[in-house]
């Protein structure tokens, strides 16, 4: 059985980094779209990676492989679902939409760049630092899916005084996939992909049947 006291070092360090991360990422308020604060912090952390020679070759060894085609399954059936369940939601009652165009930067960012950093700071560096430190793949998955949701739900010190931090279940459950894609199949593209799909499904929401967005509203408080 794991020791108390390292469960609870492991709670403490995931709460500090999710609130050290989204400190530094809440300088959206400052800065527009809200997006580029967190894309270029951690764009800067995956470069910094490379400096680090044992990360570089991980990367170069491992993580920027493909992995088997199997892996990728997860992100077609998301996909395939949210095409479905737009398709069946549009046939009852009016349809609120927001259109975007198609080339929005907004899009790329977060269907191709931001998984990409983020899937290479909290499965790779968050992740690997838990794993490592827990010495257990589960209970540190566990750790770092945990912090990647803290991080989203963006906590200020207050939330944390007044024991009010809201860890996003959907977030939560994407991290914990994310996680366990990268070490069935050893590669970072598997839980890159599934990434950049869930927040494509976002998109197509947004644009084709907004009322999901609001279904599933609750996944993300």
């Amino acid at each position: 059985m794991m020791p108390i006291f390292l469960v609870l070092r492991a709670t403490l360090w995931s709460v500090m980094i999710a609130l050290c991360l989204a400190t530094v990422y809440q300088a959206y308020g400052l800065i527009r779209p809200f997006w580029l604060i967190p894309g270029i912090i951690n764009t800067a952390l995956t470069l910094g990676l490379f400096f680090h020679k044992p990360t570089r070759n991980l990367f170069l060894g491992q993580y920027l492989r493909l992995g088997p085609a199997r892996y990728f399954i997860p992100s077609a059936i998301i996909l395939s679902l949210c095409l479905l369940a737009i398709y069946l939601s549009r046939l009852h009652g009016t349809v609120p939409t927001t259109k975007s165009s198609p080339w929005n930067p907004y899009l790329l960012a977060t269907v191709f760049w931001i998984p990409i950093v983020e899937e290479s700071i909290f499965r790779v560096l968050i992740g690997g630092y838990f794993r490592r430190y827990l010495g257990g793949l589960m209970i540190g998955s566990y750790f770092s899916a945990v912090t990647f949701a803290l991080c989203h739900a963006m906590p200020k010190i207050a939330d944390i005084m007044s024991f009010t931090i809201a860890v996003p279940i959907g977030t939560f459950f994407l991290g914990l996939a994310c996680e366990a894609l990268l070490i069935k199949s050893g590669s970072l593209w598997p839980p890159t992909v599934l990434h950049g799909t869930c927040n494509l499904t976002g998109i197509l929401f947004l644009n084709f049947d907004s009322r999901w967005l609001h279904w599933l509203k609750p996944l993300y408080l």
